[in-house]
């Protein structure tokens, strides 16, 4: 019953469930975005790339020839104390071949806009979407920083993780991928001897790197990488290096949580995984797979993703919403309620699995006549959960459900 629950919630509220906490709403649908920054051709200049993608679920479909076809356009602005720097605008469509994939929070994957030549220094960015047939409109701005690359000194770009198609990664999780790809850029003057090392981390530990000696010419390099996914992990890191010499120059990282088939993003333990999945499927299901683990474990994984493709809720699609947010709500309970014990564990964090952020909260942490207290409001699901800490030691209990 609970997955019917949480799939019915994710479908109905649409992108509102798959965004990041900071930006979830009721209203119009949001879209993702970042920024890359990289040495221009002209010398002191950067050049800004832009990415920006948005939930096919997010645009207004309609009947093609073959599939379904959408239609939006894209402005990307610079301003600076109000007075417009540069623009790029753009008209792009996507097409599908079946109609479940229009509903998929699946992300389009235009080029990067590029606005090339900017002085450093702080500047207002303002990213516009418009889809052509509901002409629905979807905005973000934003205050940022754009960094110098001297002519006389090394520096390294933004460092830039790509998906399976070559296309900036902008999500938190990486999902059932084999490899990481990336890509990144040098500056090097003229005669400047440097080392460049991307490396592939998980928990701090080295597990592949790439190295690269260049003597500089006073132009840009451009590399583009890959590793194989690690077999085991929750989290990945990539980190880049500059050295000359022996002295590090300069350094960037990125970061990804990682969701595969039988382990998820908080565990690589096969039990705890078992644990965390009765949150949303049956005892009897979980008892099948407990029962592969003892007799058979070496089936185990593939039992797993056999589970998780039977609820995928866009069958034929390369994602799997429903999984990818339990894993993604995982990930946010322990980062919320894990206070004696792991976050998915407490009453509070198997609830917001469940059924995701509350409408609305009443705190109560300091009521003289009382322990202190929650009561969370599901207005749309007419849900009403009561939680204690019972104990004072900020493990809330659930008392009382309406």
């Amino acid at each position: 019953m609970n997955r019917f629950i949480f799939a019915a919630i994710l479908f109905f509220c649409g992108t509102v469930l798959s965004q990041p906490i900071p930006d979830m709403n009721l209203g119009s649908p949001t879209f993702k975005n970042n920024l890359g920054f990289f040495p221009s051709e002209d010398s002191g200049m950067t050049d800004i790339e832009v990415y920006v993608s948005i939930p096919f679920q997010g645009l207004q479909f309609l009947k093609a020839t073959e599939g379904y076809r959408a239609h939006y356009s894209t402005l990307v602005a610079l301003y600076k104390d109000k007075k417009l720097i540069g623009k790029v605008d753009r008209y792009d469509s996507v097409e599908v071949d079946r109609y479940s994939k229009t509903s998929s929070s699946q992300t389009t994957s235009p080029e990067p806009f590029i606005l090339e030549g900017v002085k450093p220094g702080e500047y207002s960015m303002l990213i516009k979407l418009q889809d052509e047939e509901s002409r629905k409109n979807f905005s973000r701005k934003a205050e940022i920083m754009v960094p110098r690359f001297f002519a006389d000194e090394p520096r390294l770009s933004s460092l830039v993780l790509l998906d399976n198609n070559g296309n900036p990664h902008l999500g938190e999780f990486y999902s059932d991928m084999d490899s990481v790809f990336y890509k990144i850029s040098l500056y090097l003057p003229e005669g400047y001897s440097a080392k460049l090392i991307v490396a592939l981390k998980t928990h701090g530990d080295l597990v592949e790197s790439d190295t690269i000696q260049k003597i500089g010419t006073g132009k840009t390099y451009k590399f583009t990488g890959d590793f194989a996914m690690p077999l085991e992990h929750d989290g990945i890191d990539i980190h880049a290096e500059l050295w000359n010499e022996g002295k590090l120059i300069d350094s960037i990282d990125k970061s990804r949580n990682y969701i595969g088939y039988g382990y998820g993003v908080n565990s690589q333990d096969p039990k705890e995984t078992l644990d965390q999945m009765r949150i949303l499927f049956k005892e009897s299901e979980i008892r099948e797979l407990r029962r592969i683990l003892e007799e058979s474990p070496s089936e185990l994984d593939s039992s797993i993703k056999e589970l998780w493709k039977s609820v995928d809720p866009t069958q034929g699609t390369d994602q799997n919403e429903l999984k990818d947010e339990f894993y993604r709500r995982v990930s946010v309970a322990n980062q919320r309620y894990g206070v004696h014990m792991p976050g998915w564990q407490t009453d509070r964090g198997r609830i917001y699995i469940l059924y995701g952020e509350p409408d609305d909260i009443e705190r109560h942490p300091f009521d003289l006549e009382y322990n202190a207290y929650e009561v969370w409001y599901y207005y749309q699901l007419g849900r009403t959960y009561y939680f204690e800490d019972r104990i004072g030691d900020g493990t809330y209990e659930l008392i009382k459900q309406e």
